[in-house]
C-alpha cells in the first residue's frame, strides 16, 4: 500500500484530473477544444483525486444523475465515471481508496443509487458494483397498448443534425421544457 490522501478537487484542478484520465485510457494529451467540450461534466465537489508525495495520482468522479427504478419511482443516484491511476501507481491502493471515498460521498448526498458503465466490469465487483441488465426483449401487443393518461398529445419534433456545432443553435434552452422531472422526496427538482 503506497501512502496517499484522497480529498475533492478543487475546479483549478479539473483540467489536471481529465488529463490523468486520458492517459490511463492511454489516449494522447487532449486539446484546448476537446477540454471546453468536455469540462462542463466536472462538477465541483464531485471530483475526488488520489495524491502521492503531492503529485496527483489517481481520479475518479460521479455526476448528479436520476434512475428510474421499478415501479415508475424515480431516485437520485451518483453516476460514476471517469475513473483512473496512473500506470505508475497501479496495485498500490488507490483506487480502492478512490471508490470507497466515492461511495462515501455518494451516500452522504443522500443519493441511494451509484452506478457505473464500465469497461472493465470484473475491476468494480469489489466494490458491490454488478450487472443490472445485459439486454432485454419486450413484446407489445398493440391491441391492449395505450399512452400514460398523462402523456402529451401532440406537439412538434425537431432534427438537430449537430447541436450548437455546425447550426449555431443552442438546445440549452429547449431542454428544460422538454424534460421536466416533478420535484417530490424521490424525485429530486
Amino acid at each position: 500500500m503506497t501512502q496517499h490522501e484522497v480529498r475533492p478537487l478543487t475546479e483549478s484542478e479539473f483540467r489536471e484530473a481529465y488529463e490523468l484520465f486520458r492517459r490511463a485510457l492511454l489516449e494522447p494529451p487532449s486539446k484546448d477544444e476537446d477540454w471546453a467540450r468536455n469540462s462542463g461534466r466536472y462538477e465541483p465537489g464531485r471530483v475526488l483525486g488520489a495524491f502521492v508525495d503531492g503529485e496527483l495520482a489517481g481520479t475518479v468522479m460521479s455526476t448528479t444523475n436520476v434512475l428510474a427504478v421499478p415501479g415508475g419511482r424515480r431516485l437520485s443516484a451518483g453516476a460514476v465515471t471517469a475513473v483512473g491511476v496512473r500506470a505508475d501507481h497501479t496495485r498500490r491502493g488507490l483506487l480502492t481508496a478512490l471508490m470507497r471515498a466515492q461511495l462515501h460521498d455518494v451516500g452522504q448526498r443522500g443519493e441511494p443509487l451509484a452506478m457505473l458503465h464500465a469497461s472493465e466490469a470484473v475491476i468494480y465487483e469489489r466494490f458491490g458494483y454488478g450487472v443490472a441488465t445485459r439486454a432485454r426483449n419486450v413484446e407489445l401487443a398493440r391491441v391492449r397498448a395505450a399512452f400514460r393518461a398523462d402523456a402529451p398529445l401532440g406537439g412538434r419534433v425537431r432534427l438537430v443534425e449537430s447541436p450548437k456545432a455546425e447550426t449555431g443553435d443552442d438546445l440549452a434552452d429547449d431542454l428544460p421544457a422538454v424534460c421536466v422531472v416533478p420535484a417530490g422526496p424521490d424525485r429530486p427538482g
